[in-house]
């Protein structure tokens, strides 16, 4: 299929993707490229500086191979030891910070680059971009600044609708009670900056939606300001038609639901991010080759197809995509060798072949076929080893029991956190938190024995202590919310049915791949059942964006449109201010996960019609690195 001209789906992360072409273009209109290259003339040639945070940004969504279609040629931190290349302008992408100023204005001064293009990941502040212009001026470097842009890109892309503002510790900081006022204002002011940021590149003016008396209700009316603000100061803002109607933006603290962040995971998406740690989309897995192990570092990329396709299915599903890719993979390469009369498709090559035109053909498709195969031993590598995991750890066992928690008794609870055989201490302390939170009451006696048996099992008790202190919260608004709980019709027992004969069907295509040893490893996975589970912050959205919906714990919420004139909030929800929205951006300020944008994206594909739903934190984090933050708070 040609896609050169296919227009690309307007996500969040394409519209990232523009921007960050755009910037790279010295902010050209891409249109402009468009007729370069039918002119095929060749693109200007430049280096790129950034500073970490403007790095993980780009390199989340662009590879080497995309600057240099762009004309970069040189890419480089800007901290870093960096030999003068005086005949090409640069491009920085930077934070708007003193360093960085005083970076630039070093590098200019030395004559490192020709001129320089500064574009800040967010708004400068005024008084800073004065010392900027003061610096350039006595340092006569004034003539080789060609263009300061505010680009408003200060997020992070890890999925088609899934940002992170890359903000740690922003849980942990505001419900510390050691944390000052100044503190948790200025963190508040710094999550309205990179949220402002995503609204921009989305090109909307949301209605603002959030629960009274929360860091979500600091965060809407800073964040509420702001945009009244740029709206009346900047020409034509939010140039999208005016006809169209415009999403609500449901502000979260995470302690409206605390379990998705100890849940174990079911999808594929999930379980790479939970079980190998998964960070900007990057990570490292164990391979053994011809019983050699290695270690090998993977991107899950957009341009994945199979990651596209699978990422949200239940693990077992993935299973069968692979099975089925392999299949026509298989079919294609014998259809090739076939033709060719080689042995093998890594057999064929041009040289040998030029005289036929059939077979110049055959060997113009070797480049897709081991682009695909290439693709394919990845995830069949990252699929070997969640499988190891999930088998040594158990993790089938613990997530069939969270996905039954409710009937879970005291018994069964303490029967897991003393079996020395079954997870780690960290399996073990997220499945008591997650039945914790769910039971009805638990005296004082049964806690000291589920303590003693953490103690033993070397868990540390700070997480629980701090979700004792908060307990109460957050049943309460996973309580309101469950009359909404949407719930999936699908059974394990139907999905897993056969699981068995599938797994014989991937140990063979695996060792045809060159990859032993699965027979062992799928044997012992069998409870990894992908039924949907209650989701309170699904339930929230529903009632926010479906008049009918609404439960009385969104009642309640404030209501802040920037379109406004008076710019107040309301603190009731009324009847005539219910309104339908197709469209919906989630944030949870202190920590989201993949587990909870999955539920989201699987809602919402369901309804009728389908709605959009953008989600995205503070930052992305593991359970074990949840743990660890809930661990700091004292």
């Amino acid at each position: 299929m040609n896609t050169e001209n296919v227009k690309p789906v307007d996500t969040l992360q394409n519209r990232q993707i523009r921007c960050l072409e755009r910037l790279l273009n010295l902010n050209h209109e891409l249109e402009e490229l468009e007729d370069q290259k039918a002119s095929n003339e060749l693109p200007l040639w430049k280096v790129l500086i950034f500073d970490k945070p403007c790095s993980e940004i780009i390199s989340t969504v662009l590879h080497v191979s995309d600057l240099r279609k762009h004309g970069v040629t040189v890419h480089m931190n800007i901290k870093a030891n960096r030999q003068p290349i005086s005949d090409v302008p640069a491009i920085y992408f930077v934070q708007p910070t003193r360093e960085n100023v005083e970076l630039i204005i070093r590098d200019l001064s030395n004559g490192l680059y020709e001129s320089a293009y500064v574009c800040f990941s967010t708004t400068i502040p005024r008084a800073l971009l004065e010392d900027f212009a003061e610096m350039a001026a006595s340092s006569n470097t004034g003539h080789m600044i060609n263009q300061v842009y505010d680009e408003y890109l200060n997020f992070v892309s890890l999925d088609s609708e899934f940002f992170s503002l890359q903000q740690p510790g922003v849980f942990s900081l505001i419900h510390s009670p050691s944390s000052t006022d100044g503190q948790i204002e200025e963190t508040i002011q710094q999550v309205a900056s990179g949220l402002f940021s995503v609204l921009v590149t989305l090109d909307v003016l949301p209605i603002i939606r959030c629960p009274p008396g929360s860091a979500a209700e600091l965060l809407a009316k800073k964040l509420n300001q702001k945009l009244r603000d740029h709206a009346m100061n900047t020409k034509n803002v939010y140039a999208a038609d005016s006809t169209k109607q415009r999403p609500v933006l449901i502000l979260l603290d995470r302690t409206v639901d605390l379990v998705p962040m100890l849940n174990h995971s079911w999808t594929y998406q999930a379980l790479v991010h939970d079980v190998l740690k998964m960070r900007l989309n990057r990570i490292s897995v164990d391979v053994v080759n011809n019983g050699v192990e290695s270690k090998m570092v993977y991107d899950l990329a957009p341009n994945d197809s199979f990651w596209e396709q699978n990422s949200n299915l239940p693990f077992p599903r993935v299973a069968e995509s692979i099975d089925e890719e392999l299949t026509r993979y298989k079919n294609d390469a014998n259809e090739v060798t076939k033709k060719t009369g080689v042995s093998s498709i890594e057999d064929v090559n041009a040289d040998t072949l030029v005289n036929s035109t059939y077979l110049k053909a055959a060997v113009s498709l070797l480049p897709e076929l081991t682009a695909r195969k290439q693709m394919l031993d990845m995830h069949m590598n990252i699929a070997t080893a969640l499988l190891k995991t999930i088998k040594d750890h158990q993790l089938d066992e613990f997530f069939e029991m969270e996905s039954d928690v409710k009937n879970i008794n005291k018994a069964t609870v303490l029967a897991c956190l003393k079996d020395k055989q079954k997870g780690t201490a960290e399996d073990k302390l997220r499945f008591l938190l997650i039945w914790y939170l769910n039971a009805d009451n638990v005296p004082a006696s049964d806690m000291e024995q589920f303590e003693e048996a953490l103690k033993e099992a070397e868990c540390s008790l700070e997480p629980l202590n701090f979700v004792k202190k908060i307990r109460e919260i957050t049943r309460m608004n996973m309580m309101a919310s469950a009359a909404n709980q949407p719930t999936s019709g699908q059974t394990g027992d139907n999905l897993f049915k056969g699981f068995t004969s599938l797994s014989n069907k991937l140990t063979d295509r695996f060792k045809e791949a060159g990859i032993g040893g699965l027979e062992n490893l799928i044997s012992g996975v069998k409870n990894l059942i992908p039924a949907r589970r209650a989701n309170t912050i699904t339930s929230i959205v529903q009632s926010l964006t479906e008049p009918g919906s609404a439960i009385k714990q969104t009642e309640q919420y404030l209501y802040f449109d920037p379109k406004s004139r008076s710019g107040s909030s309301e603190s009731l929800y009324t009847a005539n201010k219910r309104q339908s929205f197709n469209e919906a951006i989630v944030f949870m300020i202190g920590g989201g996960n993949y587990l909870e944008y999955g539920s989201l994206t699987d809602w919402a594909s369901e309804q009728n019609p389908k709605k959009r739903i953008v989600y995205g934190s503070t930052e992305v984090e593991t359970s074990a690195e949840f743990l660890q933050e809930l661990a700091t708070i004292h």
